[in-house]
């Protein structure tokens, strides 16, 4: 009787820890009412793109690598400035490989605060409420950058970069991530 009793909790327990970790296919990022997830082939995001009326503006090859290539998400297709940004989307032979969905970038700190509640609230609402803290920063000459990043899932996470130079202003970045490795195992369709 202990060990059938044992037995079915011990399942119990395997089917919460398996039902509770998230694949690539599971982590996904909605900018204004597209849904973007790793994977996803580039003709598909295109198309939903262009039904939602966004603007695409394509980073510099120098930015990327061989066979990647880099959009940044704008308002509207009129938006010739890109500004502000809403997210952005990397492909990696032909398949989504990064999504990032920005929610500010300013040096107001009550402008800040807003943006990391929303992230927040939208991990919190799709069940990615145990993340893991890191930070670290980098400086050069008149510059330097600080970065907080919250690990949510495996692939998924919430940025906080703040950028400070000695000849302008500073700023604060916030945004979510949905980030494929280079090394990761896992093939994507």
């Amino acid at each position: 009787m202990r060990s059938g009793a044992f037995t079915i909790l011990a399942l119990l327990i395997l089917t919460c820890v398996i039902a509770s970790q998230s694949s690539p296919q599971d982590e996904m990022l909605e900018i204004k009412g597209v849904q973007l997830r790793l994977g996803m082939d580039e003709n598909t995001v295109t198309q939903k793109l262009r039904e939602r009326n966004f603007g695409v503006q394509e980073v510099s090859r120098e930015y990327s690598g061989p066979g990647q290539k880099i959009w940044l998400l704008c308002e509207s297709p009129d938006d010739k400035d890109c500004d502000p940004v809403l997210g952005e989307v990397g492909f990696r032979n032909g398949h989504v490989s990064i999504v990032t969905k920005r929610w500010t970038e300013t040096n107001s700190a009550a402008e800040v605060v807003a943006a990391l509640h929303g992230a927040a609230k939208d991990l919190q609402g799709h069940g990615f409420t145990h993340c893991q803290l890191a930070s670290r920063e980098t400086s050069d000459p008149g510059f330097e950058v600080q970065y907080v990043e919250m690990k949510c899932a495996e692939h998924l996470s919430l940025t906080v970069t703040h950028s400070h130079s000695t000849k302008g202003p500073s700023s604060v970045l916030v945004e979510e991530q949905l980030l494929l490795s280079p090394a990761s195992p896992k093939k994507l369709r």
